[in-house]
């Protein structure tokens, strides 16, 4: 629909370096808590999908219990419930059915949860994303004429 379109164009496409910069950082140096009027927004990715939990500051701002999973694609940690830094990582290697499963009941809350916001999803390259963006496009509308022609 042209509602999904329009929000797919505002969906963001960041590489994990891009990523990086979405923790909340305070452009003042005031690291002792969050101040969104201040300070960047915070995102976290989890299977290459982006989610924004600004609204979680308490918990994903600075100093927060969970800001380690902040600006990183933590899959795999959100899977084995390890929060230590070399497992924020998004590498699927080695888990077992059972996180498996747990890195689909997390996505799950972060798609359905009334204050967090799935904002876009993770590339390698963003030029070849939108690149990619632009071919989908031309040929869908290349598609879309082609039935406006054989209805006429």
């Amino acid at each position: 629909t042209k509602d999904d379109e329009d929000a797919e164009k505002q969906m963001v496409s960041l590489t994990l370096e891009d990523l990086a910069s979405f923790t909340g950082a305070s452009s003042i140096d005031n690291d002792d808590e969050y101040d969104e009027s201040n300070s960047s927004p915070l995102y976290l990715s989890i299977m290459g999908r982006i989610y924004d939990v600004t609204a979680g500051s308490n918990f994903y701002g600075p100093g927060g219990q969970y800001h380690s999973f902040v600006g990183k694609d933590a899959t795999r940690a959100f899977a084995t419930g390890c929060l230590k830094e070399e497992c924020m990582v998004s590498t699927l290697d080695g888990l077992s059915e059972k996180e498996l499963k747990e890195i689909d009941r997390w996505v799950e809350l972060y798609e359905t949860h009334d204050k967090y916001t799935f904002v876009g999803t993770l590339v390698e390259d963003v030029v070849e994303h939108i690149l990619e963006l632009e071919v989908d496009t031309i040929e869908q509308l290349q598609e879309e004429e082609e039935e406006e022609v054989v209805l006429v």
